[in-house]
């Protein structure tokens, strides 16, 4: 039998741990939505798994290990997203690095620094001020210059994927 008491502790436990919450000082979590809300500023923040949603200033660097970051505030230091897409709309004083997802600049993105993208598209507006883009997939940039290190590192990376989807 169902008690109000019971129910009423399963809708705060629900409540507390589904919805986003907001960033204080150095916000960093395991899991969940974390929120930078406009006009707060933090020095950085972090999560394993969940999103990251900036819309006041972050001093720092913003991570997100398992999920997509939105940045529509300043951020001073570097835009980390691991697996998840990036949506940048604000000045980024270091890089931005997403490892599995897309990159989308908006209209106000100022990236400082260079733009990093392993597997995904990069979406740049047209009013949007980057640096550098590298990319690094299967099929990334050709250098002139091969070095042997390089080479073998090539080859022992595809023979390893080659294995491993046979």
């Amino acid at each position: 039998m169902r008690t109000p008491a019971g129910l009423l502790l399963c809708a705060f436990l629900l409540a507390f741990f589904a919805s986003p919450s907001p960033a204080h000082a150095s916000e960093e979590r395991i899991m969940g939505n974390t929120v930078v809300e406009e006009g707060k500023t933090v020095e950085n923040v972090s999560t394993v798994w969940g999103d990251v949603r900036v819309e006041g200033e972050v001093e720092g660097d913003v991570h997100s290990a398992f999920g997509d970051v939105e940045v529509y505030g300043p951020i001073g230091g570097d835009v980390d997203a691991g697996f998840g897409d990036a949506y940048i709309d604000a000045p980024v004083g270091g890089d931005v690095d997403v490892g599995h997802g897309d990159v989308k600049l908006g209209s106000g993105a100022r990236v400082g620094e260079k733009i990093s993208l392993g597997n995904g598209s990069f979406y740049p507006h047209q009013e949007a001020v980057f640096g550098n883009v590298e990319t690094a997939g299967m099929a990334s940039e050709f250098d002139d210059e091969v070095s042997l290190l390089g080479a073998v590192s090539d080859i022992l990376g595809w023979a390893v994927m080659t294995l491993m989807l046979v």
